[in-house]
C-alpha cells in the first residue's frame, strides 16, 4: 500500500476518533454547565434591607458613585458574540466600535443596577470588581 494511502487512513481514524470524543463530550459538558450556571445565580437573602433606588428597572434612581465605565460589560460574551456577527454585514465594522461597546461601557452600570436589588453600593462593586 502506498504511504499516501496509509496517511490518509491514519488521519481518517484520528478524525473519527476526535469526533466522536466531541460527540460524547455533549452529555459531560452540557450537564456541567447547567450546574455552574444554577450555581453562580445570586439569591435574595430574605428579610435583608435592599437599597431602595435598585432593582426597579427604569424606576430605580442610579447613585452618583456608579456614573463611571463599567470593563464587565465591555467584555461580555453575548454581546462580543453579537459583534462579531455583525462584523460580517457589509460596512458596519466602522462604527460598531465607538457606538455598541462605548454604549455597554457607559450604561453598564445603570443597567446591572436597575435589573437587580442590591444591599447596597459597595456590595454592587464588590460584584462588578469579580
Amino acid at each position: 500500500m502506498p504511504l499516501s494511502g496509509q496517511c490518509a487512513k491514519i488521519v481518517n481514524v484520528a478524525l473519527s476518533l476526535l469526533g466522536l470524543l466531541a460527540f460524547l463530550s455533549i452529555f459531560v459538558c452540557i450537564p456541567i454547565g447547567v450546574v455552574l450556571l444554577v450555581r453562580s445565580r445570586r439569591t435574595l437573602k430574605p428579610g435583608a434591607a435592599y437599597d431602595e433606588r435598585s432593582g426597579k428597572y427604569e424606576m430605580s434612581v442610579i447613585p452618583p458613585e456608579l456614573g463611571h465605565w463599567n470593563w464587565a460589560r465591555r467584555f461580555d460574551p453575548l454581546v462580543g458574540n453579537i459583534l462579531s456577527r455583525l462584523d460580517l454585514v457589509p460596512n458596519f465594522r466602522a462604527g460598531r466600535r465607538s457606538v455598541l461597546v462605548g454604549c455597554h461601557g457607559v450604561k453598564g452600570n445603570e443597567w446591572a443596577w436597575q435589573k437587580n436589588k442590591w444591599l447596597s453600593v459597595e456590595e454592587f462593586k464588590k460584584a462588578q470588581r469579580k
